[in-house]
Protein backbone atom coordinates (compact mmCIF):
# COMPACT_ATOMS: atom_id res chain seq x y z
CA UNK A 1 0.00 0.00 0.00
CA UNK A 2 2.76 2.12 0.97
CA UNK A 3 4.62 1.79 -2.63
CA UNK A 4 1.46 2.35 -4.61
CA UNK A 5 0.88 5.74 -2.75
CA UNK A 6 4.26 6.76 -3.43
CA UNK A 7 3.91 5.65 -7.00
CA UNK A 8 0.46 7.81 -7.03
CA UNK A 9 2.14 10.74 -5.46
CA UNK A 10 5.51 10.67 -7.13
CA UNK A 11 3.15 10.92 -11.05
CA UNK A 12 0.87 12.96 -9.97
CA UNK A 13 3.45 15.54 -8.56
CA UNK A 14 5.88 14.97 -11.69
CA UNK A 15 3.47 14.82 -14.36
CA UNK A 16 1.39 18.00 -13.00
CA UNK A 17 3.66 20.68 -11.04
CA UNK A 18 6.35 19.78 -13.67
CA UNK A 19 5.53 18.38 -16.74
CA UNK A 20 7.18 15.16 -16.51
CA UNK A 21 10.70 16.37 -15.51
CA UNK A 22 11.53 14.32 -12.35
CA UNK A 23 10.74 17.51 -10.09
CA UNK A 24 9.02 17.63 -6.79
CA UNK A 25 7.58 20.80 -4.85
CA UNK A 26 8.74 21.38 -1.72
CA UNK A 27 5.70 19.86 0.06
CA UNK A 28 5.45 16.74 -2.15
CA UNK A 29 8.95 16.14 -2.24
CA UNK A 30 9.06 16.47 1.76
CA UNK A 31 6.10 13.99 1.85
CA UNK A 32 7.78 11.29 -0.41
CA UNK A 33 11.25 11.25 1.49
CA UNK A 34 8.81 10.83 4.52
CA UNK A 35 6.62 8.01 3.07
CA UNK A 36 9.42 6.22 1.07
CA UNK A 37 11.73 3.40 2.69
CA UNK A 38 14.59 3.48 0.07
CA UNK A 39 14.54 6.97 0.13
CA UNK A 40 18.12 9.09 0.28
CA UNK A 41 18.23 12.48 0.65
CA UNK A 42 21.47 14.37 -0.97
CA UNK A 43 22.08 17.78 -0.65
CA UNK A 44 24.36 18.98 -3.64
CA UNK A 45 25.62 22.58 -2.48
CA UNK A 46 28.76 23.40 -1.25
CA UNK A 47 29.65 22.45 2.64
CA UNK A 48 29.43 26.09 3.94
CA UNK A 49 25.54 26.69 2.41
CA UNK A 50 25.06 23.17 4.36
CA UNK A 51 26.49 24.17 6.99
CA UNK A 52 23.79 27.08 6.86
CA UNK A 53 21.01 24.58 6.92
CA UNK A 54 19.79 21.63 5.08
CA UNK A 55 16.97 18.65 5.07
CA UNK A 56 17.04 16.66 8.02
CA UNK A 57 18.96 13.48 7.42
CA UNK A 58 20.44 15.16 3.84
CA UNK A 59 23.87 13.74 3.07
CA UNK A 60 26.31 15.85 1.51
CA UNK A 61 28.01 15.27 -1.88
CA UNK A 62 29.30 18.11 -3.55
CA UNK A 63 28.81 18.57 -6.90
CA UNK A 64 30.97 21.59 -7.23
CA UNK A 65 34.11 18.47 -6.74
CA UNK A 66 33.08 17.06 -9.80
CA UNK A 67 35.81 13.75 -9.62
CA UNK A 68 34.83 13.45 -5.95
CA UNK A 69 30.86 13.71 -7.03
CA UNK A 70 31.67 11.39 -9.56
CA UNK A 71 33.16 9.04 -7.35
CA UNK A 72 30.82 9.39 -4.53
CA UNK A 73 27.53 8.89 -7.13
CA UNK A 74 29.45 5.75 -8.38
CA UNK A 75 29.31 4.05 -5.30
CA UNK A 76 25.65 4.70 -4.33
CA UNK A 77 23.54 1.38 -4.24
CA UNK A 78 20.91 1.06 -7.55
CA UNK A 79 18.11 0.35 -4.80
CA UNK A 80 17.53 3.43 -3.61
CA UNK A 81 15.61 6.15 -4.16
CA UNK A 82 17.66 9.73 -4.11
CA UNK A 83 16.32 13.01 -3.38
CA UNK A 84 18.47 15.40 -4.35
CA UNK A 85 17.93 19.35 -3.93
CA UNK A 86 20.30 22.78 -4.33
CA UNK A 87 20.26 26.25 -3.71
CA UNK A 88 17.77 26.83 -6.96
CA UNK A 89 17.85 23.89 -8.52
CA UNK A 90 20.51 24.37 -11.19
CA UNK A 91 23.21 22.36 -9.81
CA UNK A 92 20.56 19.81 -9.10
CA UNK A 93 19.29 19.29 -12.24
CA UNK A 94 22.74 18.71 -13.72
CA UNK A 95 23.83 16.29 -10.89
CA UNK A 96 20.32 14.32 -11.39
CA UNK A 97 20.80 14.30 -14.98
CA UNK A 98 24.17 12.55 -14.27
CA UNK A 99 22.72 10.36 -12.02
CA UNK A 100 20.24 9.25 -14.29
CA UNK A 101 22.70 8.28 -16.82
CA UNK A 102 24.63 6.18 -13.77
CA UNK A 103 21.21 4.05 -13.59
CA UNK A 104 19.85 5.65 -10.52
CA UNK A 105 16.75 6.42 -9.58
CA UNK A 106 16.57 10.97 -8.65
CA UNK A 107 13.78 12.97 -7.78
CA UNK A 108 14.63 16.42 -7.57
CA UNK A 109 13.01 19.63 -5.01
CA UNK A 110 11.24 21.95 -7.99
CA UNK A 111 13.22 25.39 -6.59
CA UNK A 112 15.72 24.01 -4.25
CA UNK A 113 16.51 24.86 -0.71
CA UNK A 114 15.12 28.55 -1.42
CA UNK A 115 11.48 27.42 -2.18
CA UNK A 116 11.80 24.95 0.57
CA UNK A 117 12.33 27.80 2.84
CA UNK A 118 9.72 29.63 1.64
CA UNK A 119 7.42 26.75 2.10
CA UNK A 120 8.26 27.67 5.41
CA UNK A 121 9.50 24.28 6.00
CA UNK A 122 12.06 22.99 8.81
CA UNK A 123 15.31 23.22 7.99
CA UNK A 124 18.77 21.75 10.28
CA UNK A 125 21.54 23.89 10.79
CA UNK A 126 25.29 22.55 10.81
CA UNK A 127 28.04 20.51 9.90
CA UNK A 128 27.22 17.10 8.70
Amino acid sequence: MRKHLLFLLLTAACNTRSGGSGQLAPEAFGEAVRIDSTAVVIDVRRPEEYEQGHLHGARLIDWSQAQRFDSAVSRLPRSATYYIYCQRGGRSARAAALMRRKGLTVVEMEGGSEAWCRARLPLEKGVR
